[in-house]
């Protein structure tokens, strides 16, 4: 047999264990603690809080509004209670939804918090929407009313914690308790409107001139679509801008003006003046149809019959519903008050229009 020397066969290549990996999870740094052990720490603390949540939600509410009774006034649910007499035995179905309100508020975000410690901003976002919320409908709240709630908040953890709250825990829920208030904050401030949307704004009002002068200029014998955009710009106001009437666009008269007289300068004369007020006039009784529309006590309906085009005009009176056939479909329909005019176009289609 022959004895063929064979190759070495090469060294295996042994592989290091990697190194140990901390199991210890990373904490946003937006959170007040350097460490997630201190997180986890308060997590634990707040489990018996959320153990007796009923109570502790009142517990809180009820020193709070102890130490601010003025305060009671902003939340109509709370309307029926005593102040005085508040504990967390209090039996009151407005006081109990408020407590459970404001305590869910700090267990969502402990939730949130626990389930994503590395990012949380949808812990920010949810004190943000609450911070924006109490600033929009509840009547004169400000940030002074949050930072009124950290010694209530600190008073009922320690009520339920009783000998487990020491000072480790008190700086705990503290920290906490400002990482909250800093978002809520920050979701209550008023928003402030930028220079760039004052002048989107101010170009979009002087807009609504400049097309009814132009489509004035184009038919002047007919002004029809000058008045129908002077229509939806009201209706427009009435529907989508909270609060609007007739007396913010007639404010704005005088405003109007001026910048006519600023942009004219020397050419602003008692002419020019008189031109551009009777022009503002004529804006402003077809922007205010709208308003005197919704405000009147004329109801009109017309019920169109899809087989024949038949428009029939119903005119709601004191005495009753009076039934008018005609038989056109381009009609005008006529009433006493004119700035009750409607145009209605029958098709061929089955539509039912109610104009009030």
């Amino acid at each position: 047999m022959g004895s063929g020397s064979s190759a070495a066969a090469p060294p295996k290549k042994v592989e290091k264990p990697p190194a140990e990996e901390s199991n210890e999870q990373k904490c946003d740094p937006r959170l007040p603690y350097p460490n997630f052990r201190e997180l986890f720490t308060l997590k634990n603390y707040w489990k018996t809080v959320r153990r007796n949540e009923k109570d502790c939600g009142k517990t809180m509410l009820a020193k709070y509004l102890k130490q601010n009774p003025d305060n009671k006034s902003k939340y109509a649910k709370l309307k029926n209670v005593n102040v005085d007499t508040l504990d967390s035995a209090t039996s009151d179905p407005g006081f109990e939804a408020v407590a459970a309100a404001y305590l869910k508020v700090f267990d969502d975000v402990i939730t949130t918090v626990e389930e994503k410690p590395a990012d949380v901003s949808d812990a920010c976002s949810r004190l943000n929407s609450v911070g924006k919320m109490h600033r929009t409908k509840v009547s004169g709240m400000d940030g002074a009313q949050f930072q009124a709630m950290e010694e209530p908040f600190l008073h009922m953890v320690s009520e339920i914690l009783q000998d487990r709250y020491n000072e480790k825990a008190e700086n705990l829920f503290r920290k906490f308790y400002q990482f909250c208030l800093k978002y809520l904050l920050e979701g209550g401030k008023p928003q402030k409107v930028s220079g760039q949307a004052v002048i989107v704004f101010a170009c979009v009002s002087v807009k609504v001139f400049d097309d009814v002068i132009t489509t004035v200029e184009e038919k002047p014998a007919d002004v029809s679509d000058a008045c129908s955009r002077l229509n939806s710009v009201g209706k427009m106001h009435r529907t989508k801008v909270s609060g609007m009437d007739g007396a913010q666009f007639q404010a704005m008269e005088e405003p109007f003006l001026h910048m006519v007289s600023e942009i004219l300068q020397d050419r602003y004369n008692e002419k020019a003046e008189n031109l551009f007020r009777k022009f503002y006039q004529f804006c402003l009784k077809y922007l205010l149809e709208v308003f005197s529309e919704c405000s009147a006590q004329l109801l009109l309906s017309t019920h169109i019959n899809a087989s024949y085009g038949n428009v029939y005009k119903h005119h709601c009176t004191a005495d009753g519903i009076n039934n008018d056939l005609t038989s056109t479909t381009d009609q005008e329909l006529n009433v006493e008050n004119e700035k009750l005019l409607f145009f209605v176009v029958a098709s061929w289609n089955p539509k039912q229009a109610i104009l009030c």
